[in-house]
């Protein structure tokens, strides 16, 4: 039908007979991991709460799967957690970078910015 309903009752008007192309029950964490100078990573502290819930693999992984994350890139971990699908750690580069002087931003949030926005992109894709 066009119409979708809560209970017994129609509540709006369906755009298009279509499915979604997304699946609303799968849900997705975005975790931020920020670059050493050593080649190591350090997690954010949503990051470090989420590996010791999930008793330390999400480092394991992390340490084993490749290199350390750069700015922007990403790394797709499945099977983490029961309560989330697909887990994207993503790149936020040095945890140093502060304001820019020459163009007058804060590239620490900068970069948070964009993690969030590729990382993002990724649970949509996962």
């Amino acid at each position: 039908t066009l119409f979708r309903s809560i209970g017994s009752r129609r509540c709006c008007r369906a755009f298009s007979s279509a499915r979604p192309s997304y699946n609303s029950e799968k849900k997705g964490l975005v975790l931020g991991i920020y670059e050493k100078e050593d080649d190591a990573s350090i997690l954010t502290k949503a990051g470090e709460t989420f590996d010791n819930t999930v008793s330390g693999k999400l480092s394991k992984i992390l340490a084993t799967s490749g290199p350390p994350l750069k700015k922007g890139k990403t790394r797709v971990l499945y099977g983490l957690h029961r309560d989330y699908a697909s887990v994207v750690a993503v790149g936020l580069g040095k945890k140093t970078a502060g304001i820019s002087e020459l163009e007058h931003w804060n590239e620490s949030k900068e970069n948070i910015r964009t993690a969030v926005s590729v990382g993002s992109r990724q649970i949509g894709r996962a």
